[in-house]
C-alpha cells in the first residue's frame, strides 16, 4: 500500500482539501490556544489558498501575531516564506521572529501584489496593473480583438477605474452592433473613440484608494453612502464610507461596479435608473455582510425622482418589471433611506458616462463622493418625497362591479355553522342548539314578553336532550333545504323520474323533515359499517363516497391503519467487508438430492455441499453420498 504525502497538481479536488486542510488544523489549535482563538478564527476567515491577510493596532500586537502564525503553521508544516508589508518595523520583526532559514519580505514596493490586486506599499494603498493593458492597446493596428486582450488585462474586482473601463465596454458593444469581424479594421468613426480610451487609461495609473478603512480612527461613526445613476449606454453605483470622529470628516471608495445597457431590450432611462438603485441594493447588503465595522446609517442617493417614488411606493401598484425590482429593494434596504441627490453632485454620474477622471475635479468627486461628505457638520435634509408619476409604468386598474346579494335567514346560518370548522356531528348539533337558545332569547326580547327564568336555568350552560333533539332535527331540515329545494317545494308528491329521490318515495313528515320508506343496511367493517350507522336514522345520496372521504381523512383512522414501523437496515457485519483472503469467513450449506444411477441400474441420491466466501462470494462445490459428518469430513480434506 502506498500513501500519498502532497496533493496532486491539476486534481479538482486539491484546492479543497487543501482550504479544508489548514482550516482543520486553525479549528484544533484553538484548544491549544484558547486566549488566541478570535485571531485563529481571523485567519481562517481571512485564507484564501495560500495567501492570508492580517492586521495589527501597532507594532508590539503585529510582532504577537506574527510569532503566533509561525507558530501554528509550523506545526502543521506549512512554512511560511512570502511576506509583504507596508511598514519597515514589522518587515524586520518578520526577519527577526522566522524560524526559517531563508525568508522574504517585500517592504515599499511599488507594485506589489496581493490576491492580483495593486498594493502600492509606500503609500499602503490600493490600484489597479494598467501596463500590460496600455502596451497591448498602444502595438498594433486596432481592432476587436486587440480591445478584447486589452480589457482581459485589467483585473479591478473593486471597481477602482470603473469609469474608465465602462468606456471600453461600450466601445467594445458598439462593435458587436456594427458586426466588425476580429481583426478587421475599425471604423473611422470608432478609432477616436478607441485612442480616447487607451489615453485616459494610460493617465489612469496613479489612482488609488486608501487600503485600511479604520486605521486611524477608534471610536468614529461609520455611515455608508451609496450612489447610483444610469445613462443609455450604462448603469452602475459606487458605494462610499464616510468617517466621522472628532470634527473630523473623510469620506472614501470602496468598491463601484457598473454595466453597460443591454442591447436586445429598449428600455427607459427610469428603468435603467432602477437597475442602478438595483445593484446599489445588493452591492450594500453584501458590504454590510462582510464589513467589520458598525455602520451607524445607511444612505441611498439617486438622481432620478421617478425611482425613488416607485420604491416609496407598493410595489403592487407597478407593472411586473417594475414592480418584482422595488420588491427586491424593499426587501434588501429601508425604504426612508433613499434620497434625491442632484446630478451634478452624483459620483455615480461619472460612472454612467465614462467621464475622464484624469481631471483633478472629476477625480476627486470619483474617490471622495460630494463635497458635503467631506464636511463634519453636515447633516442629512428631510426627505421630502415629490410623487412623479409615470403612467407608463403603472398597472391598469381593473374595472370594478358592486352586486348586491339579498342574504336569507338560512344563507346566514350557513356562514355561521359551516361543517368544515367543526371535527364532529355532535358538536355541530350543540352548536345549533346554542344559536337556537340565543334566537328564542333575542324574538323574546324583542316581543317584550320575556317569560321569567330561574336563577339556576339562566346561568346553566348545560343543553337538555330537548334542545339537541331541536337542533339535529334543524340541521337536517337546512340541509334538505338546500340540497332538495324542489322536492320539499313540491311536498314530495309526483316528483319526476329525473328526481334522484324519485325510486325512495320520500314524505314530509309532522317535522317538515323528509323521509323514506327504505333502508339500507350492511354488516361488515369499514365504509360499510359507516353507511350502516349512518342510515339508521338518515339516507344521503351517494353517502359511499362521502363515508369513504370522511373515513379517509379521519385522524383516528389514520393512526388506526397506520403501516407498523420498519427497523432500519442494519449494518454488515465486519467480516463481510474487511480484506481477508478468500474462504477464511465461509459459509455451508447442502443442495439436492441429486439422482444418479448405479452401475447395477437401481437409482441412488447424491448431495452437493457448497462453500461460499463471505467476503469475495466466491463459490467451492463438493459430490457427497450422503449428510453425514463423514462425508463432510471427506469434503474438507485436501
Amino acid at each position: 500500500e502506498f500513501q500519498a504525502k502532497v496533493l496532486d497538481f491539476g486534481l479538482i479536488c486539491s484546492p479543497w482539501l487543501h482550504i479544508k486542510g489548514v482550516r482543520y488544523h486553525l479549528e484544533s489549535c484553538k484548544s491549544q490556544f484558547p486566549a488566541e482563538a478570535e485571531f485563529i478564527e481571523e485567519i481562517s476567515t481571512n485564507l484564501y489558498m495560500d495567501d492570508v491577510c492580517i492586521q495589527a493596532d501597532s507594532v508590539a500586537d503585529a510582532e504577537h501575531k506574527i510569532n503566533l502564525l509561525f507558530e501554528i503553521f509550523q506545526q502543521a508544516h506549512f512554512p511560511l516564506r512570502k511576506w509583504g508589508t507596508a511598514n519597515e518595523e514589522v518587515a524586520h520583526s518578520i526577519l527577526r521572529l522566522s524560524p526559517l532559514d531563508k525568508t522574504s519580505v517585500t517592504v515599499g514596493d511599488e507594485e506589489a501584489k496581493f490576491l492580483g490586486v495593486q498594493w502600492h506599499q509606500p503609500t499602503d494603498s490600493l490600484g489597479v496593473f494598467t501596463r500590460k493593458a496600455v502596451s497591448e492597446l498602444s502595438s498594433g493596428t486596432p481592432s476587436k480583438r486587440k480591445l478584447l486582450k486589452g480589457l482581459a488585462q485589467i483585473y479591478d474586482p473593486l471597481g477602482i477605474l470603473t469609469p474608465v473601463t465602462v468606456r471600453a465596454k461600450t466601445l467594445f458593444q458598439s462593435l458587436w452592433k456594427l458586426k466588425i469581424d476580429w481583426d478587421d479594421p475599425l471604423p473611422t468613426e470608432i478609432i477616436e473613440s478607441y485612442r480616447n480610451f487607451v489615453t485616459m487609461l494610460r493617465q489612469s495609473t496613479d489612482i488609488r484608494i486608501e487600503r485600511a478603512l479604520s486605521a486611524r480612527f477608534s471610536t468614529a461613526r461609520f455611515e455608508l453612502h451609496s450612489f447610483c445613476d444610469a445613462s443609455l449606454e450604462a448603469y452602475g453605483a459606487a458605494i462610499y464610507l464616510r468617517t466621522v470622529d472628532k470634527g473630523f470628516a473623510q469620506a472614501r471608495l470602496v468598491v463601484a461596479k457598473a454595466r453597460v445597457a443591454p442591447t436586445k431590450q429598449k428600455w427607459s432611462i427610469h428603468r435603467y435608473e432602477l437597475m442602478g438603485a438595483l445593484m446599489a441594493a445588493r452591492i450594500t447588503s453584501n458590504i454590510r455582510e462582510y464589513l467589520k465595522l458598525k455602520v451607524a446609517k445607511e444612505y441611498f442617493w439617486i438622481d432620478n425622482m421617478a425611482c425613488v417614488s416607485w420604491i416609496h411606493s407598493p410595489p403592487e401598484k407597478w407593472r411586473p418589471f417594475v414592480a418584482n425590482r422595488v420588491r427586491e429593494i424593499t426587501k434588501l434596504t429601508d425604504p426612508s433611506a433613499w434620497r434625491y441627490i442632484r446630478s451634478e453632485e452624483n459620483p455615480a454620474d461619472i460612472l454612467s458616462r465614462g467621464t475622464d477622471i484624469a481631471n483633478p475635479q472629476s477625480r476627486y468627486r470619483w474617490l471622495s463622493g460630494p463635497m458635503w461628505l467631506s464636511d463634519p457638520t453636515w447633516k442629512p435634509p428631510p426627505n421630502q418625497i415629490d410623487i412623479e408619476e409615470t403612467a407608463e409604468e403603472r398597472k391598469a386598474t381593473p374595472s370594478q362591479c358592486l352586486h348586491t346579494v339579498r342574504y336569507d335567514e338560512n344563507d346566514v346560518i350557513d356562514d355561521l355553522l359551516n361543517p368544515a370548522r367543526f371535527s364532529s356531528w355532535f358538536k355541530l348539533i350543540r352548536a345549533q342548539a346554542f344559536c337556537n337558545r340565543l334566537k328564542a332569547f333575542a324574538q323574546s326580547i324583542k316581543s317584550r314578553q320575556r317569560r321569567s327564568h330561574s336563577s339556576s336555568e339562566t346561568r346553566s350552560l348545560q343543553l337538555d336532550t330537548a334542545e339537541c333533539t331541536q337542533a339535529e332535527k334543524d340541521l337536517v331540515r337546512r340541509i334538505q333545504k338546500r340540497y332538495f329545494r324542489e322536492e320539499i317545494s313540491q311536498r314530495c308528491e309526483d316528483l319526476p323520474k329525473s328526481s334522484g329521490l324519485a325510486q325512495f318515495h320520500p314524505f314530509i313528515d309532522s317535522d317538515g323533515l323528509m323521509r323514506c320508506r327504505s333502508q339500507s343496511a350492511g354488516d361488515w367493517g369499514g365504509v360499510a359499517a359507516t353507511l350502516q350507522k349512518l342510515r339508521e336514522r338518515f339516507f344521503i345520496l351517494k353517502a359511499r363516497k362521502v363515508a369513504y372521504d370522511a373515513l379517509r381523512h379521519c385522524p383516528g383512522c389514520k393512526r388506526f391503519n397506520a403501516n407498523p414501523a420498519t427497523e432500519p437496515t442494519p449494518a454488515l457485519p465486519t467480516f463481510r467487508v474487511e480484506i481477508t483472503p478468500p474462504f477464511l469467513f465461509t459459509g455451508v450449506d447442502f443442495a439436492g438430492p441429486i439422482y444418479y444411477k448405479k452401475e447395477n441400474g437401481r437409482k441412488a441420491k447424491s448431495y452437493i455441499l457448497l462453500f461460499t466466501c463471505a467476503v469475495s462470494r466466491a463459490i467451492h462445490l463438493e459430490l457427497t453420498m450422503d449428510l453425514s459428518t463423514y462425508e463432510v469430513l471427506r469434503a474438507l480434506s485436501p
